[in-house]
């Protein structure tokens, strides 16, 4: 008999009490099926402004000042399988400037082009 579990997200704040929240979405670190493996690919967050700011990846955030924000890490591309025709991993550079708002949230989302080789980050904003 195998054990099933849940997992919930961390919370987030309640109030933000005039700050901007940046939230690192679900497809900055998410699994998929890809040809008899699993296909790993997401976005690690390293730096905001150019300080030091992580590693973050999915679920997490950072309570920031509203304004002019400039956030910087790497999308990643891992595939896995049973067999020997794993890829190589390769990682492509990211960044997304973005002016935020008070008591607002930025969830940010990524996608890497594994053909292009290029990482693309984009944001949804939703009052909080």
């Amino acid at each position: 008999m195998g054990v099933t579990g849940c997992s919930t997200r961390p919370p987030l704040p309640e109030a933000l009490q005039g700050q901007s929240l940046i939230v690192l979405g679900f497809t900055t670190n998410h699994a998929e099926p890809y040809q008899g493996g699993t296909l790993y690919k997401g976005f690690v967050m390293e730096a905001l402004d150019g300080a030091p700011a992580g590693p973050l990846s999915r679920d997490q955030y950072l309570l920031v000042a509203p304004g002019e924000h400039r956030i910087s890490g790497h999308c990643y591309w891992r595939l896995r399988g049973v067999l020997s025709f794993d890829e190589d991993d390769f990682t492509e550079p990211g960044t997304l400037t973005l002016i935020t708002r008070p008591d607002t949230r930025y969830t940010i989302q990524s996608d890497i082009d594994e053909y292009k080789y290029q990482c693309r980050l984009t944001v949804v904003e939703t009052a909080h």
